[in-house]
Formats: structure tokens, C-alpha cells, sequence
């Protein structure tokens, strides 16, 4: 357990989830679904943070978890391997974040949109993993006329409150 009070967070607990899914072959490549009571409005993909130390995993985010469940989002809320474990660091870090990313898409979400979300650490690897499935997209599959892809999330402004925006993005 911490004792600084800005690591607050890290000590948190919330409710168990709904189920928990391996996503790959080692004991930490999991993730937890916690869902919401009906159809989610969308999948949120939760990458804990955790200062890059194996100590701590992805529990102090459940209450986040349960929160957006009860919201209506279905949370697949993602456990990596940390600097600190066997095999941790990088690249295995963000490779584990790559792979939990691509089997909630393909075994989870659907037709429902996904939003990928990471607190401290995690929003690191949120970010670096969306350029890394950007880059695999483009790769894989040039852009043609016509075809493009949007960024969205939601933004906050004091006239409107939040709002749901989705921009063009170039090919």
C-alpha cells in the first residue's frame, strides 16, 4: 500500500468485475469486462497507470470501471506486464497493450465504438498504442480516395458543457 498522499489512488478497490478474459498465453495478459446493465452506448478499453512499477497492477481502476458500467459504456479494463516482473519492460509493455487492444476489438466490442483510455502510465501507452495500430492500419492497408478515419473524444467547454466530437482526420 502507498503512504504518499499523491499515490492516493493506487489504493483504491472497487467491485469485481463481471468476468475476466486472457488475451494471451501468460498469467497478466488479461483484461476485466465490467458491464454496464444493458446494451453499452460504446466499449472503453482502461489502461492502468501505476508510475511503471510492477507494484501496482490494475485494481486501483476498478472503481473507475464500475463507474462507467454504470453509466452504460462495457469497460474491458486491460492488465500488461510492468517493469519490475519477468519479461516486463519494453518492448513487452506496450506489446501486451497492442495485443489486449486488438482482442477486445475483435472478440468484444463489435459494432459498438471502442475508446481507448489510459490514466498516468497507461495514458502513455494509450497513446503510444494508437500510433502502433495506426501505423499496422496503414500498413496493412494504403488509404484510398474517399476512405478516412476521424478522431473523437469528448471535450468540455464552460458555454456547452461536454460534447461528442468526431474530426476528419487526413489518410
Amino acid at each position: 500500500m502507498s503512504t504518499s498522499p499523491d499515490r492516493g489512488i493506487l489504493d483504491l478497490r472497487g467491485p469485481d468485475p463481471s468476468r475476466t478474459v486472457p488475451y494471451g498465453p501468460a498469467a497478466h495478459q488479461v483484461y476485466e469486462v465490467h458491464e454496464p446493465p444493458g446494451e453499452p452506448h460504446a466499449w472503453v478499453l482502461l489502461v492502468h497507470g501505476g508510475f511503471w512499477r510492477a507494484e501496482w497492477d490494475r485494481v486501483h481502476l476498478r472503481p473507475l470501471a464500475a463507474s462507467l458500467a454504470e453509466e452504460g459504456y462495457a469497460v474491458a479494463l486491460v492488465e500488461y506486464v510492468r517493469p519490475g516482473l519477468p519479461g516486463g519492460g519494453w518492448p513487452a509493455t506496450g506489446d501486451d497493450v497492442v495485443a489486449a487492444v486488438a482482442a477486445v476489438g475483435r472478440d468484444e466490442a463489435g459494432a459498438c465504438p471502442v475508446v481507448l483510455v489510459g490514466h498516468s502510465a497507461g495514458g502513455h501507452l494509450a497513446v503510444w498504442t494508437l500510433h502502433q495500430v495506426g501505423e499496422q492500419r496503414r500498413a496493412r492497408s494504403p488509404a484510398s480516395p474517399g476512405r478516412s478515419a476521424s478522431r473523437a473524444a469528448w471535450t468540455f467547454t464552460w458555454s456547452t458543457g461536454w460534447a461528442w466530437t468526431a474530426t476528419p482526420q487526413p489518410p
